[in-house]
């Protein structure tokens, strides 16, 4: 409330006294008539109560009530003898910090239940009070507000204490019907120390070593203090409470066993002095260091998180728009696919996918083999990027633009803090790059817990070591996943991050139809690529391809296309002898070799694989891997050919020489040429293709 302004509830002072006003009391202002009235509470010292005085309890405050002619206080407050107090209170002082405690807290911490709950007591006050709230300009501007309060407190039913009723009245008003300055005074429960008040040993009384067996632990400072000494000196990951206690007893307290005369060992100190049980040393550990600290260090903060924290809320609570955060994360697939030979294994496949925050909506997808890589990201980016019906194209399938919707880049992501974190899983066009990258720290899967909960479930077979072999082409169980992603987003429940608003406008409570109906009001995010191109040079991987006569080669396999023979690329290839070969950048899509995409002077074009005879081209269904493995087993034949060339021509020259006798050797080089228009020669001509021409011999 501004200075200028005076309420009821504002509280003022005199700095120098003013009739009736002190200086240094704080008065709160209720209302202004012929005189103004203003009231005062004074704190009363605690008195002894009970049969045998051994309670202290402290009596309500005393209601002072002054009045002041209303020319008086005007003219006070306009010279400045009667000003607002620089700290207005929210609560009375003798309340102090009961603003931080919830009504109902002390009552649900309480071992015992509660006959009536704290804020049951504060609602039948309030109840009291309720006629005089509802007349409160006729209380306070009568003659005698408290004998007026007095009076309706002893015909309340049942009766009230008029002390306290009026203390509770004046200070429900004054501080603005504010409950807690009228509530059970709750604040200060849990304060009161144990280590001020000596006494007997709490707990379960011991029953082999008798009742009052042991030490109170609060009569011992010094224990306390050795307890956070052994924690501090011997806790770490993996060991537990009880041997943090057992190498307590022993270093720092110098515990020794002993033996009695039945054989029962216990703990002693030499020097006499008290040390504690272990469940005392648990119940200090806990206290003074924290379950949340000695859980994570002992079990991880993982377990912390996942066993002992409370939920924080929603991922999604902190966004509203489609796209507007994404999350990406990779898993392994349960089966190990076998190289194009159907033998060798391949390395295990793995599954990148984005997925966004707001609608579960998974929008991009990548693989790479053997390991996480920054390719499996970028690949999942350029999926994300581009329509979906494309992308399905580059991999040998059909996917319906109306089942995968999605198309365009998010400015905010979250990955782990593997490859996707790094350049490598980065788009290389810096203004492709999300403007906000998050890591959550490692092994913190709730730091990306939308696109952690999407991943599948997979069941352990505890047994022998075994995996699963299929005989599923890789690109196969590609596609697979591809579908499996495209029937989740149309499958997954998300039902909970529904409110009032989407529930009324849903069809079905799936990410697809979330994202549909956000992004027909303009609530998404996407960020569009200019262009395929540009998708295509941010996110694919590069490579160099070999230009030839008929075409440009990556390894082995030939891509052509007329677009490309229409540059004249090739016929430069053809013409221009190179001391090395010619080559050209390109980018090609790890996980499938069914296209290319040529760098000429600039302009990208996509290129198919040409088969070299007349076949299926689901041939090209295979990866840059399994590519590489044949073009390694391609130079590996070639290299075998040259030495298995010269052994079959030695072998057809040495049964020639077996059949007719001659050899090599038996043939000469002479001078001169080859007489082949004389008559002599035209009549041995005629004579040996009348012996060799067949249709003659059967005439």
């Amino acid at each position: 409330m501004s200075k200028t302004s005076i309420a009821l509830g504002t509280q003022l002072e005199a700095p120098d006294g003013f009739e009736h006003l002190e200086a240094g009391q704080r008065y709160f202002f209720l209302i202004s008539a012929a005189y103004v009235k203003l009231v005062a509470f004074v704190e009363q010292p605690a008195k002894k109560t009970g049969k045998k005085r051994s309670k202290s309890c402290k009596p309500p405050p005393e209601v002072m009530l002054i009045s002041i002619a209303r020319a008086k206080f005007e003219y006070a407050v306009e010279n400045e003898l009667i000003v607002q107090c620089d700290k207005q209170l929210a609560l009375p002082s003798w309340c102090e910090g009961a603003e931080l405690v919830d009504t109902n807290s002390p009552a649900l911490k309480r071992y015992k239940k509660a006959k009536i709950p704290h804020s049951k007591r504060t609602d039948a006050l309030v109840a009291q009070m309720k006629p005089l709230l509802d007349r409160l300009k006729d209380v306070l501007s009568g003659d005698d507000p408290i004998k007026f309060v007095n009076q309706h407190a002893e015909s309340c039913t049942p009766k009230q204490n008029q002390s306290r009723f009026r203390a509770a009245f004046f200070i429900f008003i004054a501080f603005r019907q504010n409950r807690n300055a009228i509530s059970y005074q709750r604040h200060n429960i849990g304060r009161w120390s144990r280590q001020g008040h000596p006494g007997a040993k709490c707990g379960v009384k011991a029953k082999g070593l008798g009742a009052l067996h042991g030490f109170k632990s609060t009569d011992h400072p010094d224990l306390v203090k050795e307890v956070q000494e052994g924690w501090d000196t011997f806790a770490q990951a993996g060991r537990s409470v009880a041997a943090i206690y057992r190498l307590t007893c022993l270093h720092i307290w110098n515990c020794r066993s002993i033996k009695d005369s039945r054989g029962r060992k216990r703990l002693l100190r030499p020097d006499g002095q008290p040390f504690l049980s272990p469940d005392q040393f648990r119940t200090v550990l806990f206290k003074t260091v924290g379950a949340e600290t000695i859980y994570g260090t002992l079990r991880g903060r993982a377990y912390v998180r996942e066993e002992k924290v409370p939920s924080k809320g929603r991922f999604s609570e902190s966004v509203a728009n489609a796209c507007e955060r994404t999350e990406a994360d990779g898993y392994w697939l349960a089966e190990i696919p076998m190289a194009p030979d159907g033998v060798t294994p391949l390395p295990a496949l793995i599954v990148v996918r984005i997925i966004c925050v707001v609608t579960s909506m998974l929008l991009g997808i990548g693989f790479s083999l053997g390991g996480e890589a920054g390719s499996a990201y970028r690949m999942a980016l350029f999926c994300m990027a581009v329509p979906k019906d494309f992308f399905g194209s580059l991999l040998g399938m059909k996917i319906d633009p109306e089942s995968w919707p999605s198309e365009g880049l998010s400015d905010d992501t979250v990955t782990d803090r593997g490859p996707g974190s790094t350049d490598s899983g980065r788009a290389a066009d810096p203004s492709l790059r999300p403007v906000i990258s998050g890591m959550p720290p490692t092994g913190f899967g709730q730091g990306k817990a939308t696109i952690e909960s999407s991943n599948p479930r997979k069941i352990k077979v505890r047994d022998r070591p075994s995996f699963v072999a299929t005989t599923v082409p890789l690109a196969h169980l590609v596609r697979r996943e591809v579908r499996r992603t495209i029937a989740q987003n149309d499958s997954h429940d998300i039902s909970d991050r529904l409110g009032p608003r989407r529930i009324a406008a849903a069809d079905r409570v799936t990410p697809l139809d979330l994202y549909r109906k956000l992004k027909a009001v303009g609530r998404s995010d996407e960020r569009p690529c200019s262009s395929i191109e540009q998708a295509v040079r941010a996110y694919l991987t590069p490579c160099k391809l070999q230009v030839k006569s008929n075409g440009v080669y990556l390894k082995f396999q030939r891509y052509d296309c007329p677009e490309l023979r229409a540059t004249g690329l090739l016929h430069v290839a053809a013409n221009d002898e190179l001391d090395e070969p010619l080559t050209i950048p390109g980018f090609v899509m790890d996980l499938s070799v069914r296209q290319v995409w040529a760098d000429v002077n600039g302009r990208l074009i996509m290129v198919p694989a040409m088969v070299a005879i007349r076949e299926d081209d689901d041939q090209f269904d295979i990866s840059v891997y399994e590519l590489d493995l044949l073009a390694e087993k391609l130079d590996e034949m070639k290299a075998d050919l040259r030495t298995h060339r010269e052994a079959v021509a030695n072998e057809a020259e040495a049964a020639w020489s077996e059949e007719t006798g001659y050899k090599a050797t038996d043939f000469r080089r002479k001078s001169g040429r080859v007489h082949r228009g004389t008559a002599k020669a035209k009549r041995e001509s005629a004579a040996v293709k009348q012996h060799l021409s067949q249709r003659r011999k059967a005439a």
